[in-house]
């Protein structure tokens, strides 16, 4: 088990205490005794026809009221006997009251319809304009409005198109949200400075799988969610919550992004919208033309993209059905330069340092990405008091890359300090460098795939409401599977020629942060003419999988005692969840070497300029003279390894099977949990909410076992030390050959197993001013669990490629990791504009325990790891081993404010413009902890004008440092400051007809990293702005 550093049986005693004490207290307190009936309805927009989610009703001259539900439907039960006036109010609409006649032991039934004098200006557009840009709003502002927690609630065209649908985009504008980027894909989303694993990411309140990390990773080691394959075109809003209430799982430590889904029951009647057009990027250049292609063939720039969504309203309002179907076709460019740097030790002379050039290298890498989504939603009301829902929804996600690089290697520098090469007259500095000794290769480093993603959700709830009883059923399931596959596409994953050596380079350059370089050949062959290069390359390939499940079943029950002085509102509920991982990232990953027909290495039929691609030259946009070179055709090469496989020296069989055995692996955990709270509402200003969960976590992972190389030995050769007794080359081939590895790895599969119990607790707090000035605080703990792959000890080797001349790579596991824990302390001061607007200011501290971080361990050549020798089959070089552990304590805070507003006091058409804007400043007391960036802000201008509407969203982040500053690494990595902004612009033609445009990284920001100085850049990328224009309608 693990407690809180309180005594359990003391904390549920007392909380089962304060609970009883405050039931036995308010409904001993004046009660009601005069005869009572209830009032019930819905609540329309007359002027878009949606019913109103959150409208406020209250009883005048009562404290009795209550938010609406979901389609608007809402009662107040507790009414007076008689004649009674309901007032009824929602953001941007106009107030209304009117009068109702109560019968005792009856429900009166009260329909009502807002409206504005404002839709006077804008009815006449088109609805999808009067929708999005003003109720989308007000709906949001109403949510957060009635919420007792610290929440941010969108609608989720608050920032105008996502060009193509990835909810990444969209919760990059919201304070404190940063999103983690692979090239052009936003991947994961960290929440208050903290690591990704730590958000909690639902649909409809139900977990989704996500299966990108398995698949990568070979590992299945993080709990982050990947957005790669969830689109937003079936969401209607996006709830962010930074301080859960006991409903929510307990491992959001960060907070929870819950996207909710369309319902036909939001709208009165029948609705269809369809969309149509194409994308773009800006470097593709005439991209209306043919061009060579990601691939080996011709292809256009310019894809298409289109979508359908339907929604209606059957059987007397009784059925409800939306579904739509989206389809996005993008295109990113992804070109990047590398420069690696070697530096002294000397910490004190950084300022004057002036760091050797090690190499540079170039990466050419466009990348298509498909995305496809299906949606149906069906409502079923069986009466007033009983509806049931069943979704279902399919996201297909399928992205092809294909790298080519140039690498330029500096091996000897002249008059480099230390150098043994010292000539008078030749520059040495950061803006150019000569190399005596120099080589250059083609290659494919960076891999070709066709990623393939999908992921299938299910849902099916019901909802029961009698009385002051409510009742939430339901069940989930989720399915992610990620593909990485080459060779059924007719590809090696990657080539991997020789490098021309012996030359003379020389680069020039404006300066460290100039990316347009100069090469200058002093001797040597051409490096231009593949016919100069070595005969012969190796070729890898690299298929790999993963999979992941979430299944879930939850009962939420709300009891409403409403007929006491405190009314109090009891909330509790069981959820049940299973997570199933697997992993199997070794399909087929090894690397053969073409040797040629005639079976003899490194002869004229392996010339590489016979394999040069045919039409397509790498062209990386830096500037410079780099650009134009031909690469190694890998379609070619592999055709000819199906047609002639002698042709090729075949991998080891030890290779093979030691891949298979050391990638493959499983896990599986289940968590139980129970959960109580009570909102104690005393009059409409202040509501007090305690709160207790409770979970039961039941988990199981499996992986290799690894004897280690002592154990292995001992089997193999009857003493775990058979130097000297054997002969060396003996050895080294024994422990080369399968039947070692099948010794080693291929015994029973290791296990990791965990079962404990976590008591959670949690308390929230509002008082409400007036109307529209809120203050909100709130104390909760959570719980964050290891990896469960990562429970499980041994090695995976990542590189093992001995022409690498990176150090070997390999991701340790750690069995002692123990759960993180912590508090999260709130406070958030709201005030709610005139014209659909919110100003709050939120503070957080959070305090952990068990802190899990990621480490890098450095180890020379010939060492070991937890007392057995790294593997000996591999390259002669030091070890890069990474690995997690637990810290004993850390803490970190943030400040965040908001603003959000219409404009409407600004004369003329200045009037119409709406602001929303958010800062946050984080503090860590160990920053290594963490590695985030300390700053964070947004800002999203929106102007209607006539039938024009433009949106211009700008997010910004510092720079921030990635490693640790040591005795011996005093140039830190950092990523680099980001600036980008989004442009989303249409013009309502015809009243039901848009024209669009939309652009996401508008001006191409350039990405990167540096070395401690902001001008010695390591690493520049650019992608392109995504352009998508087109029409869209509504009927």
């Amino acid at each position: 088990m693990l407690p809180f550093p309180v005594s359990l049986v003391a904390l549920r005693g007392r909380l089962l205490s304060l609970a009883a004490c405050g039931l036995a207290a308010v409904t001993g307190l004046s009660a009601q005794t005069a005869p009572t009936g209830a009032v019930s309805g819905r609540i329309l927009n007359q002027g878009t026809g949606e019913y109103l989610r959150n409208a406020v009703v209250t009883v005048v001259g009562t404290p009795l009221g209550t938010t609406a539900e979901a389609g608007g439907a809402y009662t107040v039960t507790g009414v007076p006997a008689g004649v009674q006036r309901v007032r009824f109010t929602f953001e941007g609409l106009d107030a209304k009251e009117e009068t109702v006649t109560v019968l005792a032991g009856q429900t009166a039934t009260l329909d009502v319809a807002l409206s504005s004098a404002v839709y006077g200006d804008v009815i006449k557009l088109s609805q999808f304009v009067v929708a999005s840009e003003r109720e989308g709003n007000a709906k949001a502002i109403m949510e957060q409005k009635a919420s007792i927690e610290s929440k941010r609630v969108l609608a989720t065209d608050t920032f105008g198109s996502i060009s193509e649908g990835n909810v990444g985009e969209f919760l990059k504008y919201l304070p404190g949200v940063m999103i983690d980027y692979v090239e052009a894909d936003a991947r994961s989303v960290s929440l208050g400075g903290l690591d990704p694993k730590y958000t909690s990411v639902t649909l409809d309140g139900s977990p989704i799988a996500s299966s990108g990390m398995a698949a990568a990773s070979g590992t299945g080691a993080n709990r982050a969610f990947e957005f790669e394959q969830m689109s937003i075109n079936s969401i209607e809003t996006v709830e962010l919550s930074r301080t859960p209430q006991p409903e929510n799982p307990g491992s959001a430590l960060a907070g929870v992004v819950n996207l909710r889904s369309k319902g036909a029951f939001d709208r009165a009647g029948r609705l269809i919208g369809v969309r149509a057009g194409f994308a773009f990027n800006s470097m593709s250049g005439q991209f209306w033309k043919k061009q060579p292609g990601w691939d080996d063939e011709d292809h256009h720039r310019l894809q298409p993209n289109w979508g359908i969504d339907y929604s209606d309203v059957f059987l007397d309002r009784r059925l409800g059905v939306r579904a739509g179907y989206n389809y996005s076709y993008t295109f990113a460019e992804q070109k990047a330069q590398v420069a690696n740097y070697a530096f002294d030790t000397n910490l004190t002379n950084n300022d004057s340092e002036v760091p050797r050039v090690t190499s540079f290298s170039f990466r050419d890498s466009p990348k298509p990405t498909i995305r496809y989504n299906g949606n149906v939603r069906v409502d079923y009301k069986f009466s007033d008091h009983f509806w049931v829902s069943a979704r279902a929804e399919y996201n297909r996600y399928h992205a092809k890359f294909f790298s080519r690089d140039l690498n330029f290697n500096f091996s000897t520098t002249v008059n480099a300090p230390g150098s043994a090469v010292q000539t008078p007259g030749v520059e040495y500095s950061l803006s150019s460098q000569t190399a005596s000794v120099g080589t250059v290769q083609v290659n494919q480093g960076g891999g070709a795939t066709n990623k393939y993603g999908s992921t299938a959700n299910f849902g099916l709830a019901s909802y029961y409401k009698r009385g002051d009883f409510r009742a939430d059923v339901g069940a989930s399931m989720s399915r992610s599977m990620t593909w990485y596959k080459d060779q059924l596409f007719g590809f090696f994953w990657s080539i991997e020629p020789a490098a021309l050596g012996n030359l003379g380079l020389r680069f020039n350059r404006n300066g460290p942060a100039d990316p347009a370089l100069f090469i200058t050949q002093t001797s040597g062959p051409d490096y231009r003419n593949l016919a100069n290069h070595p005969n012969g390359f190796g070729a890898r390939m690299n298929d790999r999988q993963g999979e992941d499940q979430r299944y879930q079943f939850k009962a939420d029950m709300q009891y409403n005692l409403t007929r006491q002085r405190v009314p109090v509102l009891l909330k509790w509920g069981l959820h049940v969840s299973e997570w199933v991982n697997n992993a199997d990232r070794p399909v087929a990953n090894y690397a053969v070497a073409f040797r040629g027909v005639d079976g003899v290495a490194a002869s004229a039929d392996e010339a590489l300029a016979a394999f040069a691609e045919r039409s397509y030259r790498m062209n990386f946009d830096f500037g410079g003279n780099v650009d134009g070179m031909a690469n190694v055709d890998r379609w070619k090469a592999y055709q000819i390894y199906q047609a002639n496989p002698n042709a090729w020296t075949p991998p080891s069989e030890a290779q093979i099977v030691g891949f298979k055995l050391q990638n493959a692996r499983d896990a599986q955990e289940q968590i139980d949990a129970l959960y109580n709270q009570t909102v104690f509402k005393f009059g409409r200003n202040l509501t007090i909410a305690p709160g207790i969960r409770y979970e039961r976590t039941r988990g199981r992972a499996a992986g290799p076992a690894d004897l280690g190389q002592r154990e292995t030995d001992r089997r193999i050769f009857g003493t775990s030390n058979p130097t000297g007794l054997f002969p060396t080359d003996v050895i080294n081939t024994t422990r080369q050959s399968a039947g070692y590895l099948v010794t080693r790895y291929g015994g029973d599969r290791r296990f990791a197993r965990q079962d404990y119990d976590t008591w959670l607790r949690y308390l929230h707090t509002t008082y409400r001013f007036g109307e529209n000035l809120v203050l909100k605080g709130s104390w909760n703990q959570a719980i964050s669990r290891p990896d469960m792959n990562r429970l499980i000890g041994g090695l995976v080797v990542t590189n093992d490629d001995p022409a690498n001349p990176l150090p070997n790579r390999a991701n340790a596991g750690n069995a002692d990791l123990v759960p993180e824990l912590s508090n999260t302390t709130n406070l958030t001061l709201e005030y709610y504009t005139r014209g659909i607007g919110q100003i709050a200011v939120s503070a957080y501290r959070r305090d952990f325990r068990n802190m899990i971080r990621s480490i890098t361990y450095l180890v020379p050549a010939g060492g070991s790891w937890n007392g057995e020798p790294l593997p000996s089959t591999v390259s002669p070089e030091d070890w890069e081993i990474n690995t997690v552990d637990n810290v004993a304590k850390s803490h970190m805070s943030s400040i965040e404010f908001s603003f959000t507003r219409d404009l409407s006091f600004l004369p003329g058409p200045l009037s119409r413009l709406r602001v929303n804007a958010n800062y946050t400043r984080i503090r860590y007391d160990v920053y290594e902890n963490y590695n985030r960036p300390t700053n964070l802000a947004n800002l999203s201008w929106f102007f209607p004008y006539r039938a024009f509407r433009l949106q211009w969203n700008t997010n910004w982040r510092p720079g921030y440092r990635t490693e640790v500053v040591t005795g011996t690494n005093g140039w830190p990595n950092h990523v680099r400051e980001s600036l980008t902004h989004t442009l989303d612009f249409s013009w309502n033609f015809r009243r039901n007809m848009d024209f669009f445009l939309n652009a996401r990284n508008v001006f191409n920001q350039d990405g990167g990293t540096y070395r401690l100085r902001s001008d010695l850049r390591t690493r520049w990328v650019e992608t392109g702005a995504i352009w998508a224009t087109g029409v869209r309608a509504t009927f």
